[in-house]
């Protein structure tokens, strides 16, 4: 995404996809690593990921305190159909 003044994207929405497009690569990523692969500074990734873990779409290790994405990432209305692990069986007739 280039950065025109011409554009309607909200930059928190972007830095927090960020986060999630490295989260979905790895199994977990400290919050050092998370600050380098995104250029943001720790304390801007820190107020995200206490957020999205509020939320309940990041979970965090208490022993490694590495971050990692929850099911209910991939189960959220926002995710397009093809991504999202279903929550429940069809029912069969």
């Amino acid at each position: 995404m280039s950065k025109k003044d011409t554009s309607t994207a909200v930059a928190s929405v972007v830095r927090v996809f960020g986060i999630i497009e490295e989260l979905s690569k790895e199994q977990s990523l400290g919050l050092g690593e998370l600050s380098q692969r995104l250029y943001m500074p720790k304390s801007t990734v820190f107020r995200f990921l206490q957020t999205m873990k509020e939320l309940g779409y990041v979970s965090q290790d208490a022993e490694s305190e590495k971050y990692a994405l929850t099911v209910n990432s991939f189960s959220s209305p926002l995710m397009p159909s093809a991504c999202r692990i279903p929550t429940r069986s069809p029912i069969t007739i």
